[in-house]
């Protein structure tokens, strides 16, 4: 009989900003699954367009993908390192 593996993590946390531009909200995902396609609640529960101004501080690399589903345009976001702030995302990979 196979055991399911237990879903793996990203130590440690990342933010990002979402809403109004000219007063956005911010978002801190801790120790976020990996390994997975996650997209941004926010954009998903339709408060935001896009997420932007990502910044990584977790032990693995992410990749920000501009459409749902981890489609579309993709950025890299090194671990400790930060997007470009005018990078907008709605879904994201750790890996």
């Amino acid at each position: 009989m196979a055991v399911p593996n237990s879903a793996a993590a990203a130590d440690g946390h990342a933010f990002y900003s979402w809403g109004d531009p000219a007063n956005p909200q911010q978002t801190k995902l801790e120790d976020p699954d990996s390994r997975v396609c996650l997209e941004v609640a926010e954009v998903e529960a339709g408060k935001s367009k896009d997420a932007w101004k990502f910044k990584n501080w977790t032990s693995s690399k992410v990749m920000l993908f501009s459409e749902g589903e981890c489609t579309g345009t993709r950025t890299d976001v090194g671990v400790g390192g930060d997007a470009d702030p005018n990078v907008k995302f709605r879904s994201l990979y750790f890996s």
